[in-house]
């Protein structure tokens, strides 16, 4: 709904004069439901599959950047779509703890480490899909999905929904480290937004710093395509938080004053 037709329904709204309080509350409703957010859905791929079923995908694998620690890194991940990660963090190879296969090879690859703080993820233009292979997970490990300053979604301490997963997720599933770090998830997760509100182009990747942990992925997958997930998930709502009003909220509640006025004027 562009700015123009919704001046127009707030001038029809006030001439009309808000006859009643109840009519007001309705509208008011309607408006600030306008620019709710509904979250993401969050799934899981089976487990050992390191991939996603998401359709329409590219995927930033980390196999040909060198290993080390750097505060900065952009990829070109498409013709259009640049991916620019900021803070500490680290591309390390294979190990217990990370690295999926890579299928060119069949061998165990590098990974993407996020060593302590926060690593942002810049996106050139907004997604509606994100993906990764999260392995070794832990509690102290998060992410956040914001449109600009504002946030979409969060996975905060990887969420009750992985930590609910069954054992078969435990322990690395690649033959170079089979079953190493049983304890832990290795489970490939999707983001999928549900509205074109709901899209996203930042990222933050979060270990709690001080924790002694390290948050490790793999296979940073993305989508421009609005699609219902694969399976079966959990809603990431929104923060419930309350944003910023728009000035035509504030039309709104304006209204709602001038028709209570009225009513009480009515009622004298």
């Amino acid at each position: 709904m562009n700015s123009e037709v919704k001046i127009n329904m707030v001038r029809n709204l006030m001439s009309a004069g808000f006859r009643t309080a109840k009519s007001t509350v309705v509208a008011v409703t309607l408006l600030v439901a306008q620019s709710a957010h509904a979250g993401l859905i969050e799934t899981v791929e089976a487990p050992g599959v390191q991939t996603t079923t998401a359709a329409n995908t590219t995927t930033i694998d980390f196999n040909q950047l060198p290993t080390g620690y750097s505060n900065s890194l952009t990829v070109n991940v498409t013709s259009t779509l640049t991916a620019t990660y900021s803070g500490n963090f680290s591309i390390n190879a294979p190990g217990q703890y990370g690295g999926a296969v890579d299928p060119s090879t069949g061998k165990d690859s590098n990974y993407f480490a996020v060593t302590s703080g926060d690593v942002t993820m810049t996106l050139s233009n907004a997604q509606a899909y994100f993906g990764l292979w999260i392995s070794a997970a832990d509690k102290f490990n998060q992410i956040a999905f914001y449109n600009g300053s504002t946030e979409v979604a969060a996975l905060t301490g990887t969420g009750a929904f992985l930590s609910s997963l069954p054992s078969t997720y435990n322990g690395n599933p690649t033959a170079d480290f089979k079953g190493q770090d049983s304890s832990e998830k290795f489970v490939f997760v999707n983001f999928y937004a549900q509205t074109a509100q709901d899209e996203f182009n930042k990222i933050v990747l979060t270990n709690t710093p001080g924790s002694g942990t390290i948050f490790e992925s793999d296979n940073h997958t993305f989508s421009t395509t609005l699609q219902a997930p694969t399976s079966g998930g959990t809603n990431l709502q929104a923060p419930s938080s309350v944003p910023e009003p728009s000035s035509f909220a504030l039309l709104g509640l304006g209204g709602l004053g001038m028709a209570i006025r009225s009513l009480r004027r009515c009622r004298a």
